[in-house]
């Protein structure tokens, strides 16, 4: 496995990369549906990107199954996730991963 965008971006070699069958991917699979079921009435296909996890802080990369892309910033305070950041949609040409991380990355202690 290459080295993650999180890892490159901060340095750390300690990025986890949970799996989809491992209790934190479920937790931010399930967190991820109730934050975009509040803004849509209906559940969405989503497709990950990326889920990437150091300490209590996770960048989650993902479409829906309108093809677009999303990034969330989460953090794990008090047993609870809460969405730091989110950005929805395109920055074409670069995509908006490499932005968005790097502004997202800055809220967080990392």
């Amino acid at each position: 496995m290459t080295q993650s965008s999180l890892a490159a971006t901060t340095g750390c070699k300690n990025i986890l990369h949970p799996t989809p069958d491992s209790p934190t991917w479920k937790e931010i699979d399930g967190f991820i549906q109730a934050e975009i079921c509040k803004h849509e009435s209906i559940r969405p296909t989503i497709e990950y990107r990326t889920i990437e996890a150091l300490g209590d802080w996770f960048i989650v990369e993902f479409e829906d199954d309108c093809g677009e892309p999303a990034i969330f910033l989460i953090e794990k305070a008090q047993s609870k996730l809460q969405t730091v950041a989110e950005f929805g949609g395109s920055t074409a040409p670069e995509g908006p991963a490499p932005i968005i991380r790097r502004y997202f990355l800055k809220m967080a202690p990392l």
